[in-house]
């Protein structure tokens, strides 16, 4: 996506490709799916299927494949600066790295901590990662400079997890990252080095050695009708029921 101001950027306190950059990230915001993830207990389980119809649960409300943990361990390639962070996306979910000042460790420690992504495709889905530098200077707005850019696919990355904690390291990964342009040329790049995991959640893609997998189920009330006016304004335990075929009656109170 490309575009001028033209006269309009002379107009504001601001120049030019900070605006960019600030119209950029709303429009990849609202733009990018999935925005929003609604899933309901209804249209997983097909209540609402009915024959000669079109599958309404799996078009209105489809489940993640699967859950991605990451860790941005460090830059091979880069100078190190106190004041870099790494962005990771998948879709239009992003979380970002602190930067080492702000944590106050040393190197690339203050990095480290763990992020979390819902994957809905391991083959079109990719990891982005963007290595910035964070502003200081700005008053109004701040716009961090990008300094360099890289992907690769999820699936991609899941095998380097698996190939890495084969030969019983740590399961890693590592990214290439292209440097961008500057006023002085193009910037090297570098390669950033991943920590991960792999949780499938999907039941079309078991995972191998399925016993071994911690699976989570959140509930939200989110209503409840048909009660009298005596009831309202107190406080209700509310109990879910799992069932498996191993184990038809397991309950157990999820919130009050």
């Amino acid at each position: 996506l490309s575009f001028q101001f033209g006269g309009l950027a002379a107009a504001l306190p601001m120049n030019a490709e900070k605006l960019r950059m600030l119209v950029l990230k709303v429009i990849s915001d609202k733009f990018v799916l999935p925005h929003v993830r609604s899933l309901h207990l209804d249209v997983i389980s097909g209540a609402f299927a009915e024959a000669g119809f079109l599958p309404y649960h799996k078009l209105h409300s489809p489940a993640p494949h699967g859950l991605l943990r990451l860790c941005v361990m460090g830059l091979d390639g880069f100078p190190f600066a106190a004041t870099h962070y790494v962005n990771l996306r998948v879709g239009s979910y992003q979380q970002a790295t602190d930067t080492p000042a702000a944590t106050g460790k040393q190197g690339y420690s203050g990095w480290q901590r763990d992020f979390g992504f819902a994957v809905d495709l391991l083959l079109d889905q990719d990891l982005q990662l963007e290595l910035y530098d964070k502003d200081k200077e700005g008053l109004l707005l701040t716009t961090d400079r990008m300094l360099a850019h890289g992907s690769v696919s999820i699936n991609e990355l899941i095998n380097q997890f698996r190939a890495s904690a084969k030969s019983g390291s740590m399961p890693l990964a590592r990214v290439e990252v292209r440097g961008t342009s500057s006023s002085q040329g193009p910037r090297a790049g570098g390669v950033v080095t991943v920590a991960g995991s792999y949780q499938p959640l999907s039941s079309a893609q078991p995972a191998k050695g399925a016993g071994q997998v911690t699976y989570l189920l959140q509930v939200i009330v989110d209503c409840v009708s048909g009660m009298n006016e005596e009831r309202e304004k107190k406080h209700f335990s509310v109990r879910a029921q799992v069932s498996k075929a191993t184990r038809p009656h397991s309950i157990c109170d999820v919130s009050t």
